[in-house]
């Protein structure tokens, strides 16, 4: 997993938590460091045991935490993407091109980096439907990432996972829908 991610998560434990709680997750999650670079990448397995043991001091569901922490990664996301993220863009605009955003600074940053594979359709004006399948079934953090990005931009769109792969799909279905008025 790509150092940034982990370094962010570190910083959303510890505001969350505490830092004397997040060096209490980092040991419960065997963790060989207790600090991330984002410049390095770190085993998928260390960065799914933390999660799975912060989940567990939260007292929430790995799904949930990562949701919790996707919606605490948009404002950053957004901020680190703007250049390629025109300004009249809506969340819809993002997801419905977050395939070639994301994918696109991804292979800059790090081409043998480990993305999950998505497809984004834009079904009707109000609507964004996304098939999500990662190796590591962090589709939560994808569904928070969408559901900050609302929060940010001001925009009145339900986020919401009809299939997902933690429920015995073989992929995730998320749906972006605009509220009627």
């Amino acid at each position: 997993m790509h150092g940034s991610v982990l370094s962010s998560f570190q910083k959303f434990a510890t505001a969350r938590f505490g830092i004397l709680h997040w060096e209490a997750i980092a040991r419960e999650a065997g963790a060989k460091s207790h600090v991330y670079l984002p410049t390095q990448i770190y085993p998928d397995g260390e960065a799914l045991a933390l999660f799975a043991a912060a989940a567990r001091y939260a007292s929430v569901s790995s799904q949930q935490l990562q949701d919790q922490f996707g919606e605490y990664l948009a404002p950053a996301f957004l901020k680190l993407y703007r250049a390629m993220i025109p300004p009249e863009w809506t969340t819809l605009d993002i997801a419905a091109n977050s395939v070639l955003i994301v994918h696109r600074v991804i292979r800059m940053r790090n081409s043998e980096a480990g993305a999950p594979k998505w497809n984004a359709v834009r079904v009707s004006d109000a609507e964004v439907q996304i098939t999500y399948s990662s190796r590591r079934g962090m589709c939560g953090l994808f569904v928070g990432v969408m559901r900050g990005f609302t929060s940010e931009l001001g925009d009145v769109v339900d986020v919401s996972e009809s299939r997902c792969t933690h429920r015995g799909d073989d992929a995730c279905l998320i749906v972006l829908r605009r509220r009627a008025d």
